[in-house]
């Protein structure tokens, strides 16, 4: 699965450099990025579909905002696939396109983007931070990054549901994934996969192991329900222990230990 260009707000090139946006993380960034500079997002295209005649390649859309850019990028990928047959290139014409839902305006639309796309990745670092209208670096407003909140977990359930509706997979890509509480209620809310850095992978192996799918189920629904973030926060912890025992003493960094100021 290959990311297109993922430039913006921390990750700056000098062509967004010079537009000295007054708030890079709400600019022209990932697909708005690509769609502005159409020079540099269709060499990447072309050379994924080149790729793609020669083993398994997937095209992920990051920043996606609207029905119609995932429209544009088919509309751009045709061309393409013209362009390579007519000069009698091997390519694949058909790539699996499937988009990252990291924004509010993704996850409220997702059940129309997931008959237009292939496969969702839900990124949970950004959408936290835009569903919760914070800076998640910013140490004044950290404690607003939370996981638990109603708004982010009911989200995350919408948009899964949503891609199961129309036959899709769903994995989630940041924090949340490698945390064991939030491993736990992506489990229960029934998310496909799960991807992190490498040196997380182990123990997200070793946790999958040991819990119970019905428990994390159950989970799930007690947290949906709930508009308590402690309380929430006091359920996932109590149901961890019970699978987990001691090791749960050896996760100690968690998403889930913020306290509010």
């Amino acid at each position: 699965m290959f990311r297109t260009l993922d430039v913006g707000a921390d990750k700056m090139l000098h062509a967004q450099a010079v537009l000295k946006e007054p708030n890079p993380a709400l600019g022209l960034r990932g697909i708005r990025f690509c769609l502005r500079h159409q020079g540099i997002f269709r060499t990447q295209l072309r050379a994924l579909m080149r790729a793609g005649a020669m083993g398994n390649v997937a095209i992920m859309l990051p920043m996606i905002s609207c029905l119609d850019e995932v429209q544009q990028v088919r509309r751009i990928m045709q061309e393409l696939h013209q362009e390579l047959a007519a000069q009698n290139l091997p390519h694949a014409p058909l790539l699996p396109l499937g988009v990252m839902v990291e924004t509010p305006a993704a996850a409220l639309i997702c059940d129309a983007l997931a008959r237009e796309c292939d496969f969702f990745s839900i990124g949970t670092n950004d959408l936290i931070h835009y569903i919760m209208g914070i800076d998640r670096n910013n140490r004044h407003v950290a404690y607003l990054n939370e996981p638990l909140h109603p708004a982010v977990v009911r989200s995350l359930k919408h948009i899964i549901d949503a891609a199961h509706r129309e036959g899709i997979g769903v994995s989630v890509c940041g924090e949340l994934a490698s945390d064991p509480f939030g491993l736990a209620l992506l489990l229960g809310m029934g998310v496909d996969t799960v991807s992190a850095a490498p040196r997380f992978v182990p123990g997200m192996k070793h946790l999958i192991r040991q819990f119970n799918a019905q428990t994390c189920m159950d989970l799930a629904n007690s947290v949906l329900l709930s508009t308590d973030v402690a309380a929430s926060k006091r359920m996932v912890r109590e149901a961890l222990q019970q699978s987990l025992g001691q090791e749960l003493t050896f996760h100690t960094t968690s998403l889930f230990t913020h306290s509010h100021p």
